[in-house]
């Protein structure tokens, strides 16, 4: 296994691939969900709560995963394994779609040049309308934010603007787990609309993101602090 697919993933920011490898599983998400360790009772308890929306459960299924919430550590080797061999009516095929993942970019380069600083309620019509070319994908932008469906359901009212506008006051307001996705930011904004899945528009996100480039320049390594070896010593 290439060591590209071992490392642990982390929830703020591999959502966007992981949850794309997964769309296509969406009719086996229960049986998915079981092989990677996640308890009965919540695969009960999202077909309660999300019924034929399959997409929505494996959604959920990725987020809890990523979360930690299963017995399987959280990796793309994981995944693999999984798809490939442990779930009924395996799938070595797409199992290397899955594996496939792992080597996207999941964050352009230059999202590490936009500015990291909280924001607040108070810009939310800057926000809107750097947003206004992807309101058709709403809800995607509001699921890779870290808002949960509980909140944005209600937001689906058959106009993708005043859903967007909603969405934007939701993440500005910070009702999501920040903790684990982030505050909102400038760089956080380009780094979900620049994303080579979900709802990726890199063209806007370049363009967002030259708009608010940080003054502070990016930390240089201290090179008198290296060891004998030449790396540096934390």
């Amino acid at each position: 296994m290439n060591n590209a697919l071992e490392p642990q993933l982390e929830l703020r920011v591999d959502l966007f691939r992981v949850r794309c490898a997964l769309l296509p599983l969406s009719s086996k998400w229960a049986e998915l969900a079981l092989c990677l360790g996640l308890d009965y009772s919540w695969i009960e308890e999202m077909k309660a709560k999300h019924g034929r929306a399959v997409d929505k459960c494996v959604t959920e299924v990725a987020v809890k995963w990523l979360r930690g919430g299963g017995r399987r550590r959280p990796s793309w080797e994981q995944l693999v394994k999984v798809v490939a061999a442990e779930m009924g009516g395996n799938d070595p095929a797409y199992a290397e779609k899955v594996a496939s993942y792992a080597f996207l970019e999941g964050v352009p380069e230059f999202c590490t040049r936009v500015d990291e600083k909280s924001l607040g309620t108070k810009i939310s019509n800057e926000v809107l309308r750097a947003l206004e070319p992807v309101a058709h994908n709403w809800m995607e932008m509001g699921i890779c934010l870290g808002i949960s469906y509980d909140l944005l359901e209600p937001l689906d009212q058959g106009d993708p603007q005043g859903s967007l506008a909603a969405v934007v006051q939701l993440w500005l307001g910070a009702r999501y787990d920040s903790t684990a996705f982030g505050w909102p930011s400038w760089r956080k904004l380009v780094e979900v609309v620049g994303a080579r899945c979900g709802a990726s528009n890199p063209s806007l996100a370049e363009s967002i993101a030259k708009q608010h480039e940080t003054t502070t320049p990016p930390a240089q390594p201290n090179h008198q602090e290296q060891s004998q070896t030449g790396s540096v010593v934390l």
